[in-house]
């Protein structure tokens, strides 16, 4: 057997360094530090790439591998290498498995052996055959976390083993990845080698954008007390998931405002009443002069509790986002904000599409001037640009009716 390389040598292959073989392969560990010099790392990618090929110029063998160092206590990657594994391969369930990341689900030996619960991770695979057998070799990264040796070597099916980057840790990662194309056979890998001058990240789809803030929107943890952001944030842009690939501070960014969305004004998309619910006398004579100025006034409405006025204005503001968005073809959903505080409706500009309703508030809170800049559409309350909100405002308890610009009493 030959003698472990110096430390900062360059690496040798695995079949080398164990004697295996008394030759170096078709290429060495530190000529593809130099074959990737103008390339760069692509990925992780939203979808793995999967290709079945002859084997390749490069064996298992030539990888410079060495065993797990157990004096090492924690690992955020490692390879488990299974030699001698029969056929035939069922490559439709390694594919369906490794696409959607249940690795828990591939058939043995490609799978692992045990899970690491809080230490999500990634796999790349590749099936390489060697005569009438194969061998497997799987590469699995924690991302950021450490996970200890002893749980790594348990969860191992074949030999668990570490790449020997000897002075090449900067290139490293980039030239392995290129050796392990070079193997050749059945690949499932989610990083990709591509020349410098590739975009880093392919362009995204608006479909795929939506679905991927819908997902944090509705999966997303809704505080950060115990550092939650990060953690959700590190697990899913390294799984099979809507946000696979994404920037992480894109995503955490996203999450700090739906965070912050759950204390403010309330949207609603879908609202079960309309127009022909509203009393034909009210709905002729009080609403339909106001509904030919939707873009100029606010209504307010006055009068005790339980006669109506609540669910009366979220369907003239219902109606009223419905019309607008299809009289200028955009295509959204309908809906209208609401809250009992003013203030809510700040974070978020306002909208001429999506109208505000203060609900059940206090004016006798609420300044002079901050209850004008609700109602008056030039003041900087709303967004420059939304010169328009069917604003009606609810007092529950009023002591008298005041003549307002568009107020209506109460029925």
């Amino acid at each position: 057997m030959a003698s472990a390389p110096q430390v900062g040598a360059n690496p040798r292959s695995w079949a080398v360094d164990f004697g295996a073989s008394e030759v170096d392969g078709a290429l060495t560990f530190a000529e593809a530090v130099v074959a990737v010099s103008n390339m760069k790392l692509h990925g992780p990618l939203p979808q793995p790439l999967i290709t079945d090929r002859a084997a390749g110029d490069l064996t298992p063998g030539d990888l410079p591998l060495r065993f797990l160092n157990e004096a090492a206590t924690k690992r955020v990657q490692f390879l488990d290498v299974v030699t001698n594994v029969d056929g035939p391969i069922n490559r439709d369930a390694i594919a369906s498995a490794m696409t959607s990341g249940a690795y828990q689900t591939l058939p043995a030996p490609f799978g692992l052996k045990a899970s690491f619960p809080g230490a999500p991770y990634t796999m790349q695979l590749v099936v390489v055959p060697k005569g009438d057998k194969y061998t497997v070799v799987k590469m699995i990264n924690f991302g950021k976390v450490k996970v200890h040796v002893g749980l790594i070597k348990a969860a191992c099916v074949g030999v668990a083993m570490e790449i020997e980057y000897g002075k090449f840790h900067a290139v490293g990662s980039l030239a392995f990845n290129h050796m392990f194309d070079m193997l050749g056979g059945y690949q499932v890998r989610y990083w990709a080698v591509v020349p410098k001058g590739q975009a880093k990240t392919a362009v995204m789809t608006p479909e795929a954008r939506a679905a991927g803030f819908a997902f944090i929107k509705e999966h997303g943890p809704k505080a950060n007390t115990e550092n939650q952001f990060v953690e959700w944030t590190e697990h899913h842009v390294n799984e099979p998931c809507p946000i696979q690939g994404w920037e992480r501070a894109l995503v955490k960014e996203s999450l700090r405002n739906y965070a912050q969305g759950k204390v403010l004004a309330k949207t609603i998309a879908n609202f079960p009443l309309t127009l022909k619910d509203i009393v034909p006398w009210f709905f002729h004579d009080v609403l339909v002069p106001f509904l030919a100025k939707t873009e100029e006034e606010s209504i307010m409405w006055l009068g005790v509790s339980g006669v109506g006025k609540t669910p009366a204005a979220k369907t003239v503001a219902y109606a009223v986002s419905s019309y607008l968005l299809d009289r200028d073809e955009r295509g959204e959903q309908p809906g209208f904000r609401t809250t009992k505080h003013l203030d809510f409706f700040r974070a978020e500009p306002g909208s001429i599409y999506k109208p505000d309703i203060f609900d059940d508030g206090v004016l006798a809170r609420l300044s002079a001037d901050e209850f004008k800049s609700f109602h008056c559409p030039a003041e900087d309350f709303h967004s420059p640009i939304s010169y328009f909100f069917d604003a009606t405002i609810f007092q529950t308890t009023p002591q008298r009716n005041i003549a307002v610009r568009g107020a209506v009493p109460a029925t």
